[in-house]
C-alpha cells in the first residue's frame, strides 16, 4: 500500500507498518529493522481481518507502507489493495 510519495517518505524515514504478528516476533523484527536501516517504523497492530478492512476502507488515501504478516488467502483474495 503506498502511503506517501517517494520525496515525502525520504524526508520523515517513517515506514507504517499493519501487522497482526504476535508481539514477541515485532519485538525482535521492528528495532533490528529500525537499527539496520535507520527507519522509524509506525506500528499498526490489529487482526488480519481488522488490518484488511482498515487498508479497503483507506484505498482512496493509504495510510500503511505494508502489511506485515497475515494469511495468503486474505491477500490473494485483495489484490487490488497493493501495488
Amino acid at each position: 500500500i503506498e502511503a506517501e510519495t517517494s520525496t515525502e517518505k525520504d524526508s520523515d524515514s517513517t515506514l507504517v507498518v499493519y501487522s497482526p504478528n504476535p508481539e514477541d516476533l515485532i519485538e525482535e523484527t521492528v528495532p533490528a529493522f529500525e537499527e539496520k536501516y535507520g527507519i522509524k517504523v509506525d506500528l499498526v497492530q490489529a487482526s488480519t481481518g481488522e488490518l484488511f478492512k482498515k487498508a479497503e476502507a483507506e484505498k482512496e488515501s493509504p495510510v500503511a507502507d505494508v502489511i506485515f504478516g497475515g494469511s495468503y488467502a486474505l491477500f490473494s483474495s485483495n489484490e487490488n489493495l497493493f501495488e
